[in-house]
């Protein structure tokens, strides 16, 4: 609610330390951290996550995190941006 896009962040990523179980978390992660993120090999990392952890439980979140890393790796390689 006020805007502290960073703070947030931080809770959710101490909440699935916590919690590690808490696909729903791993998600809120990815998706906030690509939205708020203009390096989006931060939010790759966090779709990545999200897709090897929890890939069999929720078959729509997974399509779109993998959608998401395939979109992200291109626009990262347009950009001349290696992986890791």
């Amino acid at each position: 609610e006020r805007k502290d896009v960073k703070k947030a962040l931080e809770s959710f990523e101490q909440g699935l330390k916590n919690n590690p179980r808490n696909r729903q978390l791993a998600m809120q992660i990815a998706m906030t951290s690509d939205s708020y993120y203009k390096d989006k090999s931060i939010a790759l990392k966090h779709y990545e996550y999200y897709v090897r952890r929890f890939f069999s439980y929720d078959k729509e979140s997974t399509l779109y995190a993998e959608s998401r890393i395939k979109e992200i790796k291109k626009e990262l390689f347009m950009k001349g941006v290696t992986e890791e």
